[in-house]
């Protein structure tokens, strides 16, 4: 995987698709098939784009990343123990990720983009003083894992070296626009929420609140600061300043002093969409998951790719209604086992596809159902499928589809089917 950042135009293909199937299954049934033990640059990449998914992806997104906050932990715990500068950006990010998908997912009433107004704010944290105490912890928690990631990521780059438009550097940098868009509204959520606590509890029981949040803030405008001075930053995001000082909570009016830090994002410049390699073949095995340049190419092509496959499928199946009546034709009375014993291999491969069709609901059950029942007339003796030796396969399901009938429709389809091919065999209990 090469050291550059997630071309954009391929991860926003990405959140774009998690709206078309409004959740995220096909991003994740993608993902967890990534190699992302064997790199760690491709962990980080898949990390970024997992936040950006998080964010700006369908509402469903959460609720489906939720399920695979297992998978998310183990790539941490792999690269936090393992040596690798990317490896320990890795650990740190997805202890972020799954500290983002908790929060959200206990307080629904934040999207994961974080934008929410004053009024949803304070009707989240309500009037109950432990409440809003407890939600203001959670959101220092929440503040200290994105800058925490941001600190380490400049830590690493050598301020002599750190050149930000080197391709190397920038794969680092790109996720802290993510980092940079979430601090700004944790920043002011913790503002607004700190004020509120002190107007209901003493000054001296909120002093380990005062220490923290001081503490976040020299690094949040430290942070931002960095950033600022970045040429790679200037043509991506407008950074906020924070102001000299912190809050001063001690005094009510305070409060009307404090400016909402605005992240803007500038308008994309439109790209290039001359045609490209999605997935590098020149020089990767073909036994070696095949990803991008940018780590993993899955969904620009995902639609039409599914319509071809389906076309494919259909030609195959109509090939092989072809070749089951020259069979048919061609077989005739009398002729006994082995001359049918001949198409044994044939009738053992198009059973195959056309249950692998049925199952992955390309054909209607109708379809499967007529190819099965062609073999009726193929069997030596009209003794049946179970006459057949050289099919196994169509033996095994005339045995088998008694113990179907309580799978609900498929396992009504399988009687059916066995019921014609090989009626001594397919009586139904009771």
């Amino acid at each position: 995987t090469q050291e550059a950042p997630v071309k954009e135009k391929h991860a926003r293909r990405i959140i774009l698709g998690t709206h078309h199937e409004k959740g995220a299954f096909t991003f994740w049934s993608y993902a967890i098939g990534l190699p992302l033990p064997s790199s760690a640059i491709l962990s980080w990449k898949f990390c970024h784009v997992l936040h950006k998914v998080l964010r700006d992806g369908h509402p469903n997104v959460l609720q489906d990343c939720q399920r695979y906050r297992s998978n998310i932990r183990e790539t941490g715990d792999l690269w936090g123990h393992l040596h690798d500068r990317y490896g320990q950006l890795v650990s740190i990010y997805t202890r972020l990720l799954l500290t983002k998908i908790s929060f959200h997912t206990k307080h629904p009433e934040f999207p994961p983009a974080l934008e929410v107004s004053d009024e949803v704010l304070e009707k989240t944290a309500g009037t109950d003083v432990n409440n809003i105490f407890q939600l203001t912890v959670e959101l220092f928690d929440y503040l200290d894992c994105e800058l925490k990631l941001s600190e380490s990521v400049f830590r690493q780059l050598n301020t002599s070296m750190a050149v930000s438009q080197m391709s190397a550097v920038q794969c680092r940098l790109a996720p802290l626009i993510q980092v940079i868009q979430d601090c700004s509204h944790l920043y002011h959520y913790a503002v607004k929420l700190m004020f509120k606590l002190h107007s209901c509890l003493p000054a001296d029981t909120l002093q380990g609140h005062r220490d923290r949040f001081h503490e976040q803030f020299r690094s949040l405008k430290n942070f931002f600061k960095k950033a600022s001075d970045m040429l790679y930053f200037k043509r991506l995001i407008q950074i906020p300043r924070l102001p000299e000082s912190p809050p001063n909570f001690l005094r009510a009016s305070a409060l009307a002093e404090h400016v909402k830090p605005v992240v803007v994002i500038p308008e994309e410049a439109p790209e290039d969409e001359e045609p490209e390699n999605l997935i590098e073949i020149s020089t990767a095995s073909t036994t070696e998951p095949q990803v991008g340049a940018w780590g993993w190419d899955w969904y620009p092509g995902m639609v039409g790719d599914r319509d071809a496959q389906i076309e494919s499928l259909k030609k195959e199946v109509d090939m092989l209604r072809a070749e089951m009546e020259k069979i048919k034709l061609e077989v005739k009375p009398g002729r006994g086992a082995a001359s049918v014993g001949e198409q044994g291999g044939f009738w053992c491969c198009s059973m195959e596809t056309l249950m692998g069709c049925s199952r992955s609901g390309v054909l209607a059950p109708s379809t499967v159902f007529w190819g099965l029942s062609q073999c009726q007339d193929l069997t030596p003796d009209g003794g049946g499928v179970e006459a057949c030796v050289t099919c196994p396969l169509l033996s095994r399901l005339a045995v088998s589809s008694r113990d179907r009938v309580a799978a609900g429709t498929e396992g009504r389809a399988f009687l059916c089917i066995s019921q014609l091919l090989c009626p001594n065999h397919s009586q139904a209990p009771g």
